[in-house]
């Protein structure tokens, strides 16, 4: 396990280069930070089938700035799309963490900042009407998703230790779940 795609493909180039090229079998090399469930330990078969299928990114980029021009509707579209983005990127930091956007609510007392409140209403897009959209539309934010396949493989491998060996390399765990993922693989090894 490596901390992105390209670390991956810049081993599997070192591979070659070192084998010179030639019929090399590699080993599984796999992008902690882009994590694909077909692509993890295959007794794990079947464990992801209750989580739904991940948003598309663009659907959900047009979801929200339709949410958006509902609060908002005299809104520019290129405004809206620039705020849905921000939005995006606040519910995939605030779910890698393992974060709960209700929380945004009590960071700030009430009697100070106007200015947050106002954001407060804002924000109720991610707080009410998101999750609302996500259950019609059947589907996650890939990075709760992503977060939660990590878990769920970091529990197999302390419940049953991979028989081959893993490695992983690279990364700081710096996200919790990776960081779930990471000490599972020390207490493998």
């Amino acid at each position: 396990y490596l901390p992105t795609r390209r670390a991956c493909r810049h081993l599997r180039t070192a591979f070659l280069r070192v084998t010179e090229a030639k019929a090399t079998l590699l080993p599984r090399i796999l992008p902690l930070g882009d994590v694909d469930e077909a692509e993890l330990d295959f007794s794990a078969l079947g464990m992801f089938d209750d989580l739904p299928p991940p948003i598309e990114p663009l659907r959900r980029q047009m979801l929200l700035i339709k949410c958006i021009h509902q609060k908002e509707p005299d809104l520019p579209f290129e405004q809206a799309a620039s705020l849905a983005s921000s939005l995006a990127s606040l519910l995939d930091q605030a779910q890698t963490e393992g974060r709960d956007l209700d929380d945004l609510k009590t960071l700030v007392p009430d009697d100070y900042a106007k200015h947050w409140q106002e954001t407060l209403r804002f924000l109720e897009i991610l707080l009410e009407l998101w999750p609302e959209i996500l259950e019609e539309e059947g589907c996650m934010d890939p990075a709760l998703r992503r977060r939660l396949v990590l878990e769920r493989q970091a529990e197999l491998w302390q419940e049953k230790p991979s028989e081959q060996p893993v490695i992983a390399a690279g990364s700081t765990g710096s996200h919790p779940a990776v960081g779930k993922l990471m000490a599972a693989v020390a207490r493998m090894n």
